[in-house]
């Protein structure tokens, strides 16, 4: 993930198809500005199109509120066999047309994108890649980063973002050639939107990261609270009062046994 000062790369000559200014085309996913989770659907029409979004999103700062997006890896996309994007890539844009943030595919993750804007005090879990290839007997797991703030804070605004593969971005006026093949088949994608507003205290339980909230991280608490480690590195003060204590504890189990967030 790289700031506007590392978009410059391929700043003229790049060749293929390519957006110059303000998309005619879109899919207009309006206002987000309430905490949600929520997928959105990706289908190129040729190999080298370009297709963009257009989202309302709140603030987020290092200390309060966030945005991440990223999208599935191909075995959880519902894509067709061999049609998930391959060499996909995540461009914002201001509602004014400048390239903001590119998100860039980490080594063994071709097929795995991810921006995080905002807090980056108690970070979310990694998205990961399951890949069998021969002659392995067992599957190796590649891994994005966590999320945790790393693309910056973000302003209460209209952003553009355009998702593709083989991209070169420009700074100015919405310009994103591609020297991608046409006739490639690999088109379709998820992305995934998880925002949580500043003002809106963040509230999950899940510390284990196993995916649910249950006695497994009211467990993985109490060890934190007693001094123990704690591998996900999410943030033990869950009442938030400053302190890592059995308050902290008490206010999860109250959590996973349905009641309302500290």
């Amino acid at each position: 993930m790289n700031r506007v000062s590392m978009l410059a790369a391929c700043a003229c000559g790049c060749l293929g198809g390519a957006a110059f200014a303000q998309p005619t085309q879109f899919n207009d996913l309006g206002p987000h500005l309430a905490p949600e989770n929520f997928r959105v659907p990706v289908q190129l029409q040729s190999g080298d199109d370009i297709q963009w979004f257009r989202i309302e999103l709140p603030e987020a700062s290092a200390d309060a509120g966030f945005v991440d997006i990223w999208s599935d890896p191909p075995e959880y996309s519902g894509c067709p066999e061999h049609q998930n994007l391959g060499e996909i890539q995540l461009i914002q844009y201001s509602s004014a047309g400048e390239g903001l943030t590119q998100s860039f595919m980490p080594q063994g993750l071709e097929t795995i994108v991810r921006l995080s804007f905002g807090l980056a005090t108690d970070i979310r879990s990694p998205v990961c890649l399951q890949n069998l290839a021969y002659p392995q007997v067992e599957p190796a797991y590649f891994c994005t980063e966590t999320f945790a703030g790393q693309d910056g804070p973000l302003a209460a605004d209209v952003y553009w973002f355009a998702v593709g593969h083989r991209l070169y971005p420009h700074l100015h006026n919405w310009e994103v050639p591609t020297d991608a093949d046409p006739a490639a088949i690999d088109r379709c994608a998820v992305l995934n939107f998880h925002i949580q507003p500043a003002g809106v205290p963040y509230c999950n339980g899940d510390y284990n990261w196993d995916g649910v909230a249950d006695q497994g991280d009211i467990d993985y608490l109490i060890n934190i609270a007693a001094g123990g480690e704690n591998p996900t590195g999410r943030d033990a003060d869950f009442n938030r009062d400053g302190v890592v204590d059995q308050g902290d504890v008490d206010a999860l189990i109250n959590v996973v046994a349905g009641g309302e967030c500290p």
